[in-house]
């Protein structure tokens, strides 16, 4: 069933240039606001000392003259923009500029007393403009009333205004602008990564992004990729290998079947029939071993299917040690060594560590369990050749046999020390091979596994031949 086409998105940059026009937008109206609102509040207070400074110039002048204050007004410079009253202690006007002539107080009597500031409109007839109106006391309970146009001050917020209305959008789109070209800038290196990456092939494995001098999270991102493409290229070489030498393993007992009936074919009736299916069954066995070893290394990661559990060590060890073998296995096993873990895949492990002495011993098979620092250590040493400093690693690996010939004489498949290693570290457990003491022959493998809970502190101490 074929799937729908993804709807394409806007671009990163597009997306990101719109989240900051979008997120900067709010933010300047608020302070644009908050500017005009500012500005007009200290321009109209400004206005306003004016005008108190011009009603305590007429008040001062009235005081001096005595009068009622006519000649104070007329040597006064007061226009549209300049309005005085001056109000008697009953709360009439006494004088005032022509421009005010006829009207009544412009505040009351409570307003004079309190000093009040208004803001009024429509004081001058035919005129729409806006003023700020002050007072002063002038003596024996007159106060000069001055009114100072605002004009000014709309003049000014209207500019201002006009300004913003035009600067703040152009501020929006050029943040959005230039977010759109250093995101672009910022990204040009992903895309050329996306399109190196978009050219590596499973055809050329060996193919690496090329190196982005950053400095930054894009220089560790192409330093990761290629770190993981450098994983994923020893994984297909260890798959091609595994599948490799698993052919080359499952030919071997393959051939030799063919070979069995084809021989058994040509003699006839008169030929051996029993001593030919036992030879098949012994083939059909080792290749059974070899496909059940398979299967297990098939899964590095895979768990084991049974949960793991508190068990015994000092059992399992003690059981594998006994098993009959070619060359007596002598045993120092302390008890109660307590580990958690799958009773079939450790015996297993056990086994093949055994089986692989045995297989390159001379005459014996030394195999020591102790618990040491939270962990339970293993070692089972031989007396046979020894094995190489070079190949004490290599020969955990899969079909690894370092004496290929008797390896492949008594069923060997090189398998076993790579399916120990395998269950061990699925166990938190670890085996090596240690170097040799000084004048002591053969090879000596360590396996440890961490404890499940503190063993008992006695031992039985020396070893017992459990051949």
């Amino acid at each position: 069933m074929a799937t729908s086409p993804t709807r394409r998105r806007p671009s990163v940059r597009l997306r990101t240039a719109v989240a900051a026009c979008l997120a900067l937008a709010p933010a300047v109206a608020l302070f644009s606001v908050a500017g005009v609102l500012v500005q007009r509040h200290q321009l109209t207070n400004g206005v306003a000392l004016v005008a108190e400074e011009q009603a305590e110039g007429v008040a001062t002048s009235l005081s001096r003259a005595g009068a009622a204050g006519g000649p104070a007004l007329s040597r006064s410079t007061g226009n549209e923009a300049n309005l005085i009253q001056v109000i008697g202690a009953n709360g009439q006007v006494v004088a005032a500029t022509p421009a005010l002539h006829g009207r009544s107080a412009l505040l009351s009597t409570g307003e004079l007393s309190s000093g009040t500031r208004r803001t009024m409109t429509g004081l001058v007839p035919g005129e729409s403009d806006k003023y700020i109106v002050v007072s002063a006391p002038a003596g024996n309970g007159r106060h000069v009333v001055a009114a100072q146009s605002l004009e000014s001050v709309d003049r000014a917020t209207s500019s201002t205004l006009g300004l913003l209305a035009v600067g703040a959008p152009l501020l929006v789109l050029l943040v959005g602008g230039l977010s759109y070209l250093l995101v672009g800038r910022a990204l040009r290196p992903v895309e050329r990564l996306r399109s190196d990456a978009a050219e590596i092939t499973a055809a050329d494995s060996t193919a690496r992004l090329p190196p982005v001098e950053t400095g930054d999270e894009i220089e560790r991102l192409a330093v990761t990729l290629n770190e993981m493409l450098a994983r994923l290229q020893t994984a297909a070489n260890a798959q091609r290998q595994f599948v490799a030498d698993a052919s080359h393993e499952l030919r071997s007992p393959i051939a030799t079947i063919r070979t069995l009936h084809e021989v058994a074919l040509a003699t006839g009736p008169e030929g051996n029939g029993a001593t030919t299916s036992q030879e098949v069954l012994v083939e059909v066995s080792r290749l059974e071993r070899l496909v059940a070893d398979l299967l297990l290394l098939a899964r590095p990661s895979a768990t084991p299917n049974a949960p793991f559990e508190p068990l015994d060590l000092s059992a399992v060890v003690r059981e594998e040690a006994a098993r009959a073998r070619g060359v007596p296995v002598f045993a120092e096993i302390q008890p109660g060594v307590l580990v958690r873990g799958h009773p079939d895949s450790l015996a297993m492990s056990v086994r093949n560590v055994l089986d692989n002495a045995e297989r390159h011993t001379t005459s014996r098979i030394d195999l020591r369990l102790d618990a040491e620092d939270g962990r339970a250590v293993l070692t089972v040493r031989d007396d046979g050749a020894g094995i190489p400093a070079a190949d004490r690693e290599r020969i955990f690996d899969r079909f690894v046999r370092l004496d290929d010939a008797r390896a492949r004489d008594d069923g060997g498949t090189g398998l076993g020390l790579a399916i120990c290693r395998h269950v061990l570290n699925q166990h938190g457990g670890t085996i090596r091979v240690a170097a040799p003491t000084a004048g002591e022959p053969g090879s000596l493998f360590v396996i440890e596994i961490p404890l499940a809970a503190a063993p008992p502190a006695a031992r039985k101490p020396g070893g017992e031949d459990v051949r």
